[in-house]
């Protein structure tokens, strides 16, 4: 799913300068006993899109208390331009957008549809007909700063995954949080100071840990769509409703979202298309 997407938003790179959507390189750290096994893009990485796409980084170029870290080129989005321009693109399709409050799925029945896709994050923790007790809610942070730092880095230390992205606009965005259970949308001034000092940690020479050396140009909080059991991508049907159900990709969901939209329009085409049967 993840490789589909990202075959996807690599071409869409290339085709459309103006979505938001750049290539550049980025270094994946690691702390844990991970090993090149576990790096099971490597090959997609490295075999399909060119040989050179895949380096691993010597050791002493890591930070300290990093184990292993890899560079390669990647794709970034910046959702503040890539969503109206991806929503102006199926607008032009003839996609319409309605925004409306629903108790449950059953409440859609009176609009005309064949079949209703639910990727409703959060939300179907409380449908009244979903109720599904697996989705969980990870609160993430995040601040955008003013810098000309061109190169990607995220690393996982097994708690959190820290990150500095450029969104190619000369702004860089810092992270992250995983804040499980906790889903206020207050700005939190401690996450912000944690932030910057393991962004400095990794690249000391690029980032201050004082958060005075920042021109800070805006913060994110967040309730990322988690789920305990995995990705739900299953058809169902429920009060005369043919539902495909897609939710639960916490903080995945641009690396996700092609993959998970193919794997939908399976689903669709089963419900719309069913195999015929010989008559022999």
């Amino acid at each position: 799913m993840q490789l589909r997407s990202f075959s996807e938003l690599w071409k869409m790179s290339a085709q459309y300068p103006d979505s938001g959507i750049h290539k550049l390189m980025i270094e994946d750290i690691f702390d844990d006993n991970r090993t090149e096994r576990d790096i099971w893009w490597k090959k997609f990485m490295s075999e399909v899109l060119w040989p050179s796409n895949f380096q691993f980084i010597a050791a002493d170029r890591l930070p300290p208390g990093a184990r292993m870290g890899v560079s390669y080129k990647t794709i970034v989005v910046n959702p503040n331009i890539f969503l109206p321009w991806f929503k102006r693109k199926l607008e032009i399709e003839g996609v319409t957008f309605k925004r409306m409050n629903v108790q449950s799925l059953s409440d859609l029945r009176s609009l005309p549809h064949d079949i209703l896709v639910n990727a409703t994050g959060v939300g179907s923790a409380s449908l009244l007909d979903v109720r599904d007790k697996d989705v969980q809610m990870i609160r993430g942070q995040t601040m955008i700063v003013k810098h000309s730092y061109n190169k990607a880095m995220q690393r996982d230390d097994g708690i959190n995954y820290t990150y500095s992205i450029p969104r190619m606009d000369g702004t860089v965005i810092l992270g992250g949080v995983r804040q499980y259970g906790r889903t206020d949308s207050n700005f939190d001034w401690e996450v912000s100071q944690d932030i910057v000092n393991r962004v400095h940690n990794t690249l000391p020479k690029v980032f201050s840990n004082n958060l005075k050396d920042y021109e800070i140009v805006g913060h994110n909080v967040g309730v990322r769509p988690a789920r305990s059991s995995g990705i739900r991508i299953e058809r169902v049907k429920k009060d005369d409703q043919e539902i495909v159900h897609a939710y639960g990709f916490s903080n995945g969901g641009y690396i996700h979202s092609f993959g998970a939209a193919h794997a939908v329009l399976e689903l669709v085409e089963d419900i719309l298309l069913p195999p015929r049967s010989s008559n022999l």
